[in-house]
């Protein structure tokens, strides 16, 4: 098992409705299996949703809220593709909706995942 982690701190790049960031890059022939979302202050009213660009199956189907601090939440549910192989690199984004998450969060995604 391999794993990838990002963490986005507002105050360094604030973050509002609408925005994407791009947070790794999974190599071909990688497997997702698991992701986690971990926030460390509130935003209420705010989501981040965790998916792969362009590929709707590997996306979340909702966003995660933000709505209460130190929330572990797995980032990958609901997904039509999940276990199976990616068939190129792929990279890895996180989607806010909602409100804009408050500043000085940190925003931390690690993805756990097998490579083929």
């Amino acid at each position: 098992m391999r794993a990838k982690i990002a963490t986005i701190n507002t105050t360094a790049q604030p973050l509002n409705n609408g925005d994407v960031v791009n947070l790794f890059t999974l190599p071909k022939g990688s497997v997702p299996l698991r992701a986690q979302l971990i926030n460390d202050t509130a935003t209420a009213g705010g989501t981040a949703q965790l998916g792969i660009a362009g590929t709707a199956g590997y996306y979340a189907s909702a966003g995660q809220s933000l709505a209460v601090a130190n929330t572990k939440a797995d980032a990958f549910t609901n997904l039509a593709n999940l276990g199976q192989e990616t068939a190129a690199d792929q990279t890895v984004i996180l989607t806010i909706g909602g409100a804009n998450v408050a500043a000085n969060t940190n925003l931390t995604v690690l993805l756990e995942y097998t490579r083929e």
